[in-house]
């Protein structure tokens, strides 16, 4: 190779790099202004979303004809209900494994036994939700390993006594 080429080849390989080492720069400014961004939103918090009055009774038993799909979960549903609300005052969140990085739920009252399958409560790293509020946040940013899951989202939702609302989201990557 003649030293007009190799010069040539030095050139471009070194305008390629530049052109790289931009891209990249600008990518990653652009991620901290869109966490920086995300620091500055206020979250929904749980004291947002109070819920003043707990049951304190004891538990109705699931109502398995409520909901078409409690039956083929009554076994969960009922082990889970049996202990009383942990949720929204008068509810309880039931959890059960459906596969690697999966969690599914469904919401049983705690006064009337009536089983609730919000379609959005299928998760990779569970939920988070108190029984003094009506606040749900899925997939919450403290329990997540960036590590095996690159992007996911938090969801903020309000339950409103049938289902949930989509309030806020945050995306985490």
């Amino acid at each position: 190779m003649n030293h007009k080429k190799f010069f040539l080849v030095i050139i471009k390989v070194s305008v390629l790099l530049l052109i790289v080492c931009i891209s990249i720069f600008s990518t990653s400014n652009s991620q901290d202004t869109s966490i920086n961004k995300q620091k500055e939103h206020k979250f929904p918090s749980f004291d947002d979303f109070p819920i003043l009055d707990t049951f304190k009774g004891i538990p109705a038993k699931v109502d398995l004809s409520s909901n078409p799909y409690a039956k083929k979960f009554r076994t969960v549903l009922r082990e889970g209900a049996k202990i009383g609300p942990n949720f929204a005052g008068h509810f309880r969140l039931v959890e059960w494994g459906c596969g690697s990085s999966c969690q599914s739920h469904a919401i049983v009252d705690a006064k009337n036994g009536k089983v609730f399958f919000p379609f959005n409560l299928v998760t990779t790293a569970g939920i988070d939700f108190r029984l003094s509020s009506s606040l749900v946040i899925t997939d919450p940013i403290d329990t997540l390993s960036l590590e095996t899951i690159p992007v996911l989202y938090s969801y903020y939702y309000n339950w409103d006594g049938k289902k949930l609302i989509l309030i806020d989201s945050l995306k985490i990557q």
